[in-house]
């Protein structure tokens, strides 16, 4: 309990105490508390997964509380620990709010625990309620499409947000940054540390919007915006960067981060080795070891980026159509192009073959074309079938 004494460290001596020994009597509160970041990104993944900042997620009471009731504290604990503290300000708005407070212990937990995917998890989480606050700061109403759209195309590559393509992977880089920057400090876990490493985070959330806010006023005060006639002649290409780069990128970062964050939907497994006649059992442990795998992440993201290129040029079909019949059939009539020089269709059956090498015993056990064929087909269609129902587009 908090103490009547003021303290330079009382987050750490009456708060963190708290965290860790709720964590470590519940360890089903990690998972659970993996799980509920998961679905909040999946809930909000289309409003992430935008070239540009367009909209914000809704980051509500009850996601607050989901963090609250698994590490056993309440934003009434957390106001009581802070009224004992040397340092901490009562003006300091953001910094003190009790979500940020315990986020940042439950992070620092993670770090001390050796927990990866928690503290990944739980810095996604923070970045997640920090995004709607600043978005509304400087977006206090939504942007219009056609203005954002001609920003983000004109942005030079030393914005954050065109490098990284969507809003979503800047602002992961973003606190990816800012947590390594401050972990030591995290660690340590002074009020003042504490208070540091949550106002960094804001700090940087706020200098990667507000580049991007002054650039889009800019283009609004002097009316540049998608279909103008200065900018008619090249409105054709600029459309077809969008379909071509900004929605399978879109795709690609919902459909990876899926895999990454829920892991593979055993229903579509099952399905997959049922219609190729293979062994579920393996298909199941192979992909698991696969999606598992970190080393595999960036090629993963190859394969499904291999995907939606061959589908999206080839037969002049659309983005839509993911959702549709045309997806699944025209991704496995690309497949059965065995004989194809196409350099995109030789890369995504190599890494079929290595996966496969590496993580299935009866791929590697097996000599006959025609299985062996099969679990290529089957690992394929799971690719196609995963992207199918994670789309966003």
């Amino acid at each position: 309990m908090p103490s009547n004494t003021k303290s330079m460290n009382a987050l750490l001596e009456n708060l963190y105490p708290v965290v860790e020994g709720t964590l470590d009597a519940n360890p089903k509160n990690v998972i659970t508390l993996q799980k509920s970041v998961s679905a909040y990104l999946d809930r909000n993944m289309d409003r992430l997964t935008t070239a540009g900042p367009l909209r914000r997620n809704f980051f509500s009471e009850s996601e607050r509380k989901e963090l609250y009731l698994n590490t056993g504290t309440s934003a009434e604990l957390v106001s009581r620990v802070i009224a004992q503290s040397a340092y901490i300000r009562a003006n300091w708005f953001y910094i003190k709010m009790p979500f940020n407070i315990v986020c940042a212990m439950a992070i620092r937990y993670a770090k001390l625990h050796k927990l990866e995917d928690l503290n990944n998890f739980l810095i996604m989480y923070l970045i997640l309620s920090i995004y709607p606050i600043m978005h509304a700061k400087f977006f206090p109403f939504l942007p219009k499409p056609e203005i954002m759209e001609y920003t983000i195309n004109n942005l030079s590559n030393k914005y954050k947000l065109k490098q990284k393509g969507t809003v979503w992977n800047a602002l992961l880089d973003t606190a990816m940054v800012s947590d390594r920057t401050y972990s030591d400090a995290l660690l340590r876990g002074t009020d003042k540390d504490v208070c540091t490493y949550i106002e960094s985070m804001y700090t940087r959330i706020n200098a990667l919007l507000k580049k991007v806010w002054q650039a889009y006023y800019r283009n609004e005060k002097e009316k540049n915006y998608m279909g103008t006639e200065q900018d008619l002649h090249d409105e054709t290409t600029l459309k077809t960067s969008e379909s071509n780069s900004f929605i399978i990128e879109r795709i690609v970062q919902s459909v990876s981060m899926k895999l990454a964050i829920s892991g593979p939907d055993m229903k579509l497994v099952e399905a997959c080795a049922k219609v190729n006649d293979v062994s579920f059992n393996d298909m199941r442990s192979t992909i698991n070891q696969l999606c598992a795998d970190k080393a595999n992440a960036a090629e993963i993201k190859k394969m499904i980026t291999n995907i939606m290129i061959l589908f999206l040029t080839t037969g002049q079909h659309k983005a839509q159509e993911v959702h549709s019949d045309k997806f699944i059939l025209g991704c496995m009539g690309i497949y059965k192009s065995a004989n194809t020089g196409n350099k995109l269709i030789i890369e995504i059956k190599k890494s079929l073959d290595k996966w496969l090498a590496k993580y299935s015993e009866r791929y590697k056990k097996t000599s006959r074309i025609a299985t062996l064929n099969s679990f290529r087909k089957a690992l394929f269609m799971f690719f196609v079938f995963t992207i199918q129902a994670n789309s966003p587009a």
